[in-house]
């Protein structure tokens, strides 16, 4: 037995040994910095990483391509957290989600929230709230569930999370995910225009895009936040 684990210990004690030469030769990586228009200089974005194919940060600030992005600013508030007023004409829209169930904190707080919309007095929520029984009830053991719902979903999503959390208690954790952008209303198509960087700096070739957004766990017990993707 010996004999046969010699070998991949002296292997595991190489890769460990080079990991951390690794770790100790890490480059840090060039920020992008903003053109004298307050956009990201497309040249040098070129002459920096483009044609060097080496990694460039874009932080969030002028230089990032996506604090040009309409969507930003027109469909979310920061408080409270959510959506803005813009986005009430576009709630009954319907959207791909995905719902994440891994563990029995999770399937509590599906089950609150399926609870909280079906004591609502507005029947567009008791409506939402069969529409999640009728999905889930496909298999009750799987951890993953796929659905399609209208965009009001999300926002009662997001709107229970906020009344969990000044309970300290399980949030939800529901997102649109892939959402062809040129299935969207054409207003919101309007507010994703590729930027800038993305139509010039190369041969500006865009094959296929779509949205994410939703709620998102954070690392240890942060609050669940917007996740735009």
């Amino acid at each position: 037995m010996k004999t046969a684990l010699q070998p991949r210990r002296q292997l595991a004690r190489r890769l460990h040994g080079s990991s951390g030469r690794l770790r100790a030769t890490l480059l840090p990586v060039p920020s992008a910095a903003p053109s004298s228009q307050g956009h990201t200089d497309i040249q040098a974005f070129r002459e920096q990483a483009l044609l060097p194919q080496k990694p460039l940060l874009f932080r969030n600030d002028a230089a990032s391509p996506t604090s040009h992005l309409r969507s930003l600013n027109k469909w979310f508030s920061k408080d409270p957290r959510g959506f803005s007023a813009y986005m009430d004409s576009f709630q009954d829209w319907p959207f791909p989600y995905e719902l994440i169930l891994s563990s029995s904190e999770m399937k509590h707080a599906l089950a609150s929230f399926r609870d909280w919309l079906l004591e609502s007095s507005d029947i567009t929520d008791q409506i939402l709230a069969g529409i999640l029984k009728e999905s889930l009830a496909e298999g009750e053991d799987r951890t993953f569930f796929q659905l399609v719902a209208p965009l009001r979903l999300l926002v009662k999503a997001l709107e229970f999370n906020r009344a969990q959390r000044s309970k300290a208690t399980s949030t939800l954790e529901l997102y649109i995910a892939q959402s062809e952008l040129g299935e969207l209303p054409r207003p919101l198509q309007d507010d994703l225009l590729p930027p800038k960087l993305v139509k010039h700096a190369g041969k500006g070739d865009i094959y296929q895009s779509s949205l994410w957004v939703g709620t998102l766990r954070l690392q240890g017990r942060q609050a669940a936040a917007p996740l735009l993707r």
